[in-house]
């Protein structure tokens, strides 16, 4: 045999040998662990990564928790500043308890400029408001508000039951010297007892936009109770001046 054609057969030989010495090593980079987390149905799974040992595929479906209008701030002319977000849990069948949540704060420049955050339940299909006064800087300074949601601990509606409150439609809004105060009474329409139910009111102009917010907090509320409630705002008279008393709206949210 020629020796070009030795060398021809002795490298393809060494090739072959180099090739079954390094497919394990390929191979082993190639194959992952089965998880919960790589976009596969494996391990017991019903479904891609979830049922069986994963989460259950009813949860992993859920709709995120989102806004429904962009998060409206307000101000007074002594400088405090509010936030208020209305938002919607879309599943009807699953509470998101535990709902945290970080309002960030942008002024015109898309610079951040404070992070707000906090944790709320919402019941399934529910749509409630999320209040902060915990602003420490002047509305002139902010651009626009986003709100961030962080994955919240998914119970079925049948797990826990659900309070049921509702103000009463005697709502008086009234205007004094030292402030603005809205009052009426709220009822626990369930037989179940409340640690605390967070109240907001939001006040309107005469063209029926929101002018501003405040809340109260009511605590140890017994089954098919009655309570009375005011909530107090700062007198300013640039507020006082826009507001239409007939068009205060109070929502209940049971903390």
């Amino acid at each position: 045999m020629p020796r070009p054609a030795k060398k021809f057969l002795y490298g393809v030989f060494y090739l072959f040998i180099l090739a079954l010495i390094l497919w394990p090593i390929v191979k082993s980079f190639q194959t992952t662990t089965a998880s919960c987390f790589d976009n596969v149905q494996n391990q017991n799974e019903t479904g891609v990564d979830c049922g069986g040992s994963c989460a259950s595929c009813a949860i992993k479906n859920l709709e995120a928790v989102r806004l429904l209008t962009p998060v409206k701030f307000f101000s007074l002319s002594s400088g405090e500043t509010v936030l208020l977000a209305e938002v919607l849990n879309p599943n009807a069948d699953y509470d998101a308890v535990n709902t945290s949540y970080i309002f960030k704060i942008y002024n015109a420049d898309s610079q951040l400029l404070q992070r707000v955050s906090g944790a709320i339940i919402i019941y399934g299909g529910e749509r409630r408001y999320i209040f902060s006064a915990d602003v420490s800087l002047a509305a002139q300074t902010i651009a626009r508000v986003d709100i961030e949601f962080l994955k919240p601990d998914w119970r079925s509606v049948g797990e826990s039951l659900r309070p049921n409150f509702a103000p009463t439609s005697k709502i008086k809004t009234e205007i004094s010297e030292k402030n603005i105060k809205v009052s009426g009474s709220l009822n626990n329409q369930s037989s179940l007892a409340v640690q605390e139910v967070e109240l907001i009111a939001i006040l309107h102009d005469r063209l029926n936009q929101p002018i501003f917010a405040s809340k109260t907090i009511l605590t140890d509320i017994n089954g098919l109770e009655e309570r009375t409630f005011v909530i107090s705002f700062p007198s300013d008279s640039s507020l006082a001046s826009r507001l239409n008393s007939n068009a205060t709206e109070v929502f209940a949210n049971v903390k």
